[in-house]
């Protein structure tokens, strides 16, 4: 399939007819074996597929686990993926491990495009990270929010999720 030229323009063609049909089972089955075998010049294509069918896997299918899965092998081929990211996000955040969501927040804070963006992504990261409820929860927070002031993040909002953080742990030190 890998030499077939014109496996991209049929594999094209099937997904559209899948989806206006609601066959959703056959077009996971094309996303991936587009994924797979496609010649595609970039990874950020194939991720962009990967995201596809996670969509699909999640919204259409019912399977969250597994569309779970297929953002996370998105973003294994493509770390900075911004669909990926969004998606692994809606979907940590219904149904999802805390893991899952601290990653897309991460990497969300990591390609946003203005500091205001930044920090509003750092802060969500660190409120995530202090939800665990462990003592090293606070810290690791802390740890987030000191490291992104340096980041070019908005200061003044990392400021007061600082100072936040401080008060809910009780120490001033933080």
């Amino acid at each position: 399939l890998t030499q077939d030229p014109s496996f991209q323009a049929n594999a094209w063609s099937l997904r559209r007819i899948f989806r206006r049909r609601g066959f959703w089972d056959n077009l996971v089955r094309v996303l991936d074996a587009e994924a797979r075998f496609a010649a595609l010049p970039a990874r950020r294509d194939r991720a962009s597929l990967l995201v596809d069918k996670g969509r699909v896997l999640a919204d259409r299918l019912g399977r969250r686990p597994d569309g779970r899965a297929a953002f996370l092998a998105a973003l294994d081929i493509d770390a900075d993926h911004p669909a990926a990211l969004v998606s692994l996000l809606v979907e940590a955040s219904t149904a999802g491990p805390a893991e899952a969501l601290e990653r897309a927040l991460a990497g969300l804070a990591r390609v946003a495009g203005t500091a205001r963006a930044k920090a509003t992504f750092v802060c969500a990261l660190a409120r995530a990270e202090r939800a665990r409820g462990t003592p090293e929860a606070f810290a690791h927070a802390a740890d987030t929010l000191h490291r992104a002031l340096t980041s070019g993040a908005d200061l003044p909002m990392l400021l007061a999720e600082l100072e936040r953080l401080s008060l809910l742990a009780k120490r001033p030190e933080l």
